[in-house]
């Protein structure tokens, strides 16, 4: 769900989660995705 775009608040809503600091303990970050996505930096490589 979160690598669908679902925001957390939806998702602790469906795993009945009472805090989202729970729910976010299970949201995972895709470095490789997050490479796909970032933008060059400034004046870097080219």
């Amino acid at each position: 769900m979160v690598n669908s775009g679902v925001p957390l608040p939806e998702i602790a809503q469906v795993l009945r989660h009472q805090s989202l600091t729970s729910t976010a303990a299970y949201a995972r970050v895709d470095i490789n995705g997050l490479r796909a996505l970032a933008r060059p930096w400034p004046g870097g490589e080219r």
